[in-house]
């Protein structure tokens, strides 16, 4: 089943990549991205590495009892390189690793707290979106991020409302490990949550986001100097984002492109502009973070078998 599972990612992924790659003229490519301001790449990289800070930030702020910041950054840097190097996210396995062995807390806190960070960054992509539909970008109904959000609301009050039933089914498992850790779990992501707790996440992701995209306006806009307005750079961004998030290849590989060549299509820009474009975000997106993430694993596996 997992390696069937393996199979089908990859190819969705190749799918993807040989839809950005049909047509390309790579001289045209190359030309373009020659042609690139090299002085506000400066300014993305400031940006990036404000995004890798504001994440460790959120997950010190989400983490329960005692913690470090130093373990916060590294877990950061772990988690988004090996998301690079290893397919469907598994990079998020090694961040919950990596924090229950050194922060000494149980998996279920450590898995719940890298959870709570997915919701939040599909809350705030969603309500985004809901603010592009808004404000006239009709390839996204209005009602869609809506119906979304809206769901995810009700679900969440719904299994707190019943919260007892499922910890009496917890206990129910035949494996005693595996319930109580999906009783910890659920204790974590839904009883204790509190709108003080909420708000703090709401906040700090706001913050991890908006950085974020103001590394994409940069590249996008000043960089490789494409002829679109700001708020079409926020349709690029969100398109990229969810193709970033979807579970498929290292780093998204051809899902993450796609999305880009995509939405920049949707503006005008030529093919080879925007694949310029994407693969311009993917040197600088995700080249630094994969060696930061490979060098701080190393060294934590070194220092626990010394």
């Amino acid at each position: 089943m997992g390696r069937f599972k393996t199979i089908i990612l990859w190819a969705i992924s190749l799918l993807f990549l040989f839809y950005t790659l049909w047509g390309i003229d790579f001289f045209a490519v190359i030309t373009a991205m020659r042609s690139y301001y090299p002085a506000p790449a400066w300014l993305v990289g400031f940006f990036l590495l404000m995004f890798y800070l504001s994440n460790a930030l959120r997950l010190y702020l989400l983490l329960p009892g005692e913690k470090k910041a130093q373990t916060a950054i590294k877990a950061i840097f772990i988690g988004m390189g090996y998301n690079n190097i290893m397919p469907a996210k598994a990079g998020e396995i090694l961040k919950i690793m990596y924090l229950s062995r050194n922060l000494n807390m149980p998996l279920a806190d450590s898995g719940a707290t890298v959870f709570c960070e997915r919701i939040f960054d599909i809350l705030f992509l969603f309500a985004l979106s809901l603010v592009l539909a808004y404000f006239g970008f009709e390839s996204i109904p209005l009602y869609i991020p809506f119906i979304l959000i809206f769901l995810l609301a009700v679900g969440f009050f719904l299994v707190r409302r019943y919260s007892d039933f499922f910890h009496a089914c917890y206990k129910k498992i035949p494996s005693i490990r595996f319930g109580k850790f999906m009783d910890m779990l659920h204790y974590r992501l839904i009883d204790a949550v509190t709108l003080r707790w909420f708000s703090r996440g709401i906040g700090i992701t706001c913050l991890v986001w908006l950085v974020s995209l103001s590394c994409y306006i940069t590249a996008l806009l000043f960089v490789a100097e494409l002829r679109i307005t700001v708020f079409q750079a926020v349709v690029v961004f969100v398109a990229a984002s969810f193709g970033s998030a979807i579970p498929s290849s290292p780093g998204a590989l051809g899902v993450f492109e796609a999305s880009i060549v995509y939405s920049l299509s949707l503006f005008g820009v030529g093919r080879e502009e925007a694949f310029g474009a994407a693969l311009f975000l993917r040197i600088i997106l995700f080249l630094p973070v994969t060696v930061a993430g490979l060098v701080f694993f190393i060294m934590s596996r070194e220092k626990t078998t010394s």
